[in-house]
């Protein structure tokens, strides 16, 4: 069941790139700041994000590079993971396998995320990402996997907060 609903989720992303940002990280997780990503749809078994286009994802010659489709589908798989979670829960990538089945030229990628499995332990999701600029199916598949750890387990508190949730100082 959903944990947040699309508003909420969209701010935990703002709240989680605003803290990187501030700690002074490079933000290289194929969702570099919220201006850049948009989530446009948030239903029980499947999430719809739009990626902008920027020049630190393109190859040379204009295509978006793999590098940045494979960070693009592990940080959407971990936005769905954590929309069924509890607030201050976490998830850690356990296996994430990629098709490139051709080249997206520069333009809006939109992500499709589609759950397969939401259980107590582990996620594990379809991933499509299409091409606004292409036509005739995605442009990439991919299968991603999450060990969850559910807030209520965190118990010593590492896990990180939510926008809701400030962090104890």
């Amino acid at each position: 069941m959903l944990q947040f609903t699309l508003d909420e989720l969209q701010a935990q992303l703002e709240y989680s790139i605003g803290l990187a940002e501030e700690a002074g990280m490079r933000i290289d997780t194929g969702i570099h700041g919220a201006s850049q990503t948009i989530i446009e749809e948030l239903e029980e078994h499947r999430l719809l994000v739009r990626r902008r286009a920027d020049t630190m994802s393109m190859r040379p010659g204009g295509s978006w590079s793999g590098s940045a489709q494979m960070s693009l589908v592990d940080s959407v798989g971990f936005l769905m993971t954590i929309a069924h979670l509890p607030p201050g829960s976490d998830a850690m990538t356990t296996d994430l396998a990629m098709q490139f089945l051709r080249p997206p030229p520069s333009g809006d990628l939109l992500t499709e995320v589609r759950v397969l499995r939401m259980g107590r332990r582990t996620s594990v999701l379809d991933v499509d990402i299409l091409s606004e600029g292409l036509s005739g199916g995605p442009v990439t598949h991919a299968t991603v996997s999450f060990a969850l750890r559910p807030a209520s387990d965190a118990g010593d508190g590492a896990s990180s907060p939510s926008p809701s949730q400030p962090a104890n100082e």
